[in-house]
């Protein structure tokens, strides 16, 4: 080994490409690599155990992974480990669908194995975006719920350092931020999960004004950056809510979430589909029965239309993806399905609004729902005071005010049977553009899941608008579970408000 002529010692290994492969849950190879030494690579610490899960659209060749790496990190060497999944992805919501079931691939690996191997691939770092970022809680709740990936979208990474010759070479990646659970395993809505901790952390602001009590909980989230030169600034500030715990002996060290109970997604057959959707019908408000609907052939011969009315307008217009007859062509639960979740609807609504909900089929993946069908045009039907009349949906998170985003593309799933008594109602939404220019970045596609059919009737008959309340939302966060979420006694959150008190 070679030695310095000045102390001895061996020369560090050289800053160079190291990486390993292993495989998915599918067998298709996984890259794990950095520009690191040695050391960093073999025997990380702290933060030299970061890393990020990347997807592509298209293949990338082993010739670019350096200049990957140095796109998405140039001044990050010995920092963060990249994971390259080399099985492509056309979307957001396939990578997530890959990214939950290998998640709980590498968790089963460990967990079924007294010793693991070195030849096993790392556990998935958690995220917690809701930690609080105000210093009011020193031990945030631990959020295992949450996960973070990217998906390149084009060959602007193999620009490398050169950061100004990125945007020349194509769309940056897509940040995808989701809750780690598979979706059938969710069988409440937290309150954690349907607060704007932004809003809250500011402790003055939320005594004076409140925080909303959002309808749904956010399930995915997909955000763009238009400008591709500071991507490293994107990539820490990722990093920056990766999720710690405490040790035993009181060290802070990196969560993977180890201890989180293993989520398996729940598959049903017919039978099991039958027997939920009857339990379902006996929990259902009556005021409206399910024999007063119309059901109809879809358009094109595809699934169900479910009216109330024979009029040409509909006062509610949507199309309803059923997800959970991913693999059962039954037709006749479609239309058992259809018929119970309009009629509660109406029930809920408890009003003379005309309906028209189209039903269909999805496969298993939210990804099958693309591209959306265009045979109607969706929302709520709503008069402005200028007499014009347009269709509204509820496209942005808060329940307060008329959408600032464009997008055509939205739609309603129903991921599970028992949607009337658990939160199985999802709204979908791709695309979206801002209303106005285009900002550094923004969301370009959301998946939200609904506290409940209360909350998933009001918000799709967009009541907030008919009801004239501007920004003052329906339900809002109590000083009780403000101090609750922040994890405060009532002497720190009056500390906080007015200072410390003299006495």
């Amino acid at each position: 080994m070679a030695r310095t002529a000045q102390n001895g010692r061996p020369n560090p290994s050289p800053y160079q490409w190291r990486q390993r492969e292993y495989s998915d849950h599918q067998g298709n190879p996984v890259i794990r690599g950095k520009v690191s030494r040695a050391q960093s690579f073999d025997a990380p610490e702290g933060k030299e155990k970061y890393s990020i899960q990347i997807y592509s659209k298209t293949p990338i060749q082993p010739a670019d992974f350096e200049s990957l790496y140095e796109y998405l990190s140039p001044s990050l060497d010995d920092y963060i480990f990249i994971e390259l999944y080399t099985s492509t992805q056309n979307d957001a919501f396939a990578c997530v669908d890959h990214q939950r079931r290998e998640i709980a691939h590498r968790k089963r690996l460990y967990a079924d194995s007294e010793q693991p191997s070195n030849s096993f691939p790392p556990l998935i770092l958690t995220f917690n975006p809701n930690a609080s970022s105000s210093g009011h809680v020193d031990d945030p709740e631990p959020n295992y719920d949450t996960g973070t990936c990217l998906l390149l979208t084009s060959d602007s990474y193999r620009a490398g350092g050169d950061r100004e010759k990125r945007n020349q070479l194509g769309t940056g990646p897509l940040f995808i931020h989701f809750t780690r659970k598979f979706p059938s395993q969710v069988q409440e809505i937290d309150l954690v999960d349907r607060v704007d901790f932004d809003e809250l952390d500011d402790l003055p602001s939320f005594a004076e004004y409140g925080t909303e009590v959002l309808p749904e909980a956010t399930d995915i989230d997909v955000k763009f950056y238009k400008d591709q030169r500071e991507m490293y600034q994107y990539v820490q500030a990722m990093l920056s809510s990766l999720q710690t715990q405490r040790t035993g002996d009181g060290e802070w060290e990196l969560d993977y979430g180890i201890d989180d109970p293993f989520s398996e997604q729940t598959t049903w057959d017919s039978q099991q589909v039958r027997r939920i959707l009857d339990e379902q019908r006996s929990e259902a408000l009556g005021s409206v029965s399910t024999d007063t609907l119309s059901v109809t052939q879809g358009p094109q011969d595809i699934g169900i239309t479910v009216k109330n009315h024979s009029s040409e307008e509909s006062d509610l217009q949507y199309v309803i993806f059923v997800q959970f007859l991913a693999e059962i062509p039954d037709s006749e639960l479609l239309e058992i399905t259809g018929r119970l979740f309009t009629a509660h609807v109406l029930s809920i609504l408890d009003s003379e609004k005309t309906v028209r909900f189209d039903f269909r089929t999805s496969g298993a993946s939210l990804s099958s729902i693309l591209p959306f069908p265009k045979n109607i045009t969706v929302g709520a039907l709503y008069s402005s005071e200028t007499g014009s009349k347009r269709r509204i949906a509820p496209l942005q998170p808060h329940d307060v005010e008329l959408p600032s985003v464009i997008c055509e593309e939205f739609a309603v799933v129903l991921d599970r049977p028992a949607f009337i008594t658990e939160p199985g109602v999802l709204f979908l939404i791709n695309n979206i553009r801002p209303g106005h220019d285009s900002h550094r970045h923004r969301t370009i596609a959301q998946v939200r899941r609904s506290a409940g059919m209360p909350e998933v009737a009001r918000r799709l008959a967009m009541l907030a608008l008919k009801e004239n309340r501007g920004l003052k939302p329906k339900r809002k966060v109590t000083k009780e579970e403000c101090m609750s979420l922040l994890g405060l006694t009532l002497e720190q959150y009056q500390s906080a408000l007015f200072g410390p008190s003299r006495w």
